[in-house]
């Protein structure tokens, strides 16, 4: 399974793109059976308050199990604290990293630690295309290798 996870803002007063560009994605995708989103707002309440250490170890235990983590930076006006902390630690364990939006576009720390930037969500789902294609073509590989 190519498991890709879906970071970015997350806040009530935006809710509606903040579940709509991933529901977006993930509807894109829905007759790949290979392929799998991690989705760390999918049944949250984004106006209520939860523990932070739940939060934390719940999205970092999704990135360590995903093979590419996509993340939404579309609003400028957006710290993506949260957002940062999970490229970084993406990028430790080696996995690929494609960033959407204008927000910090300049900032050295997110160029170096991202793989692909990307100008809007269109391309970034280009760009699963790709990869999750790429996987797909290993992964049969490997399978004709144990046949």
């Amino acid at each position: 399974m190519f498991k890709v996870y879906l970071a970015g803002s997350i806040q009530c007063e935006r809710e509606e793109f903040c579940r709509g560009w991933r529901k977006e994605i993930i509807e894109r995708f829905e007759d790949y059976e290979y392929i799998e989103f991690l989705n760390p707002i999918e049944g949250k309440d984004l106006s209520a308050e939860y523990d932070p250490k739940v939060i934390f170890k719940t999205d970092i235990d999704c990135i360590n199990e995903s093979d590419l983590i996509v993340v939404e930076m579309a609003y400028e006006d957006y710290h993506y604290i949260g957002s940062s902390i999970e490229i970084y630690h993406a990028w430790r364990k080696n996995i690929p990293v494609i960033i959407w939006g204008s927000a910090h576009k300049d900032h050295y720390f997110l160029r170096y630690l991202s793989e692909w930037r990307v100008k809007n969500k269109e391309r970034a789902i280009d760009m699963i295309f790709e990869k999750y294609h790429d996987w797909c073509q290993v992964y049969r590989e490997l399978i004709q290798k144990e046949d």
